[in-house]
């Protein structure tokens, strides 16, 4: 496991989880947590999944090689899973810079067209 954990507790359940909903490129639960804990879900630590835990992003872990956690303080909280890749942002970004590229070019070319039919 990556990053810091938690100080140990006594055994036993650190506290409940309940599924509010489960899409694929997002997941919200609600937590109760007696102490500070590891959530863990058994999917996969692909790369993009952010986790926020009250509306504030919290860091992610890789747990065991391949699942995706997060350390969660004591209290109630509401946890959501947001899968949001930096590909999509930047191709996003790329692809509005090539449309305003293209409208710019629409209208130099348009504006040289109806120039050149004042000089006739």
């Amino acid at each position: 496991m990556e990053g810091e954990a938690p100080p140990p507790g006594p055994p036993g359940s650190a506290g409940e989880i309940s599924w509010i909903s489960d899409e694929p490129e997002r997941i919200r639960l609600s937590a109760n947590v007696r102490r500070p804990a590891l959530l863990v879900l058994s999917d996969q630590a692909y790369p993009g999944w952010r986790c926020l835990v009250d509306g504030a992003r919290v860091p992610t872990r890789t747990v065991n090689a391949f699942m995706r956690g997060a350390f969660i303080a004591v209290g109630q909280h509401e946890i959501e899973w947001r899968f949001q890749p930096r590909i999509l942002t930047l191709s996003a970004w790329i692809s509005a810079a090539g449309l305003g590229l293209c409208l710019l070019t629409g209208f130099a070319l348009r504006r040289r067209k109806g120039q050149e039919r004042l000089i006739e």
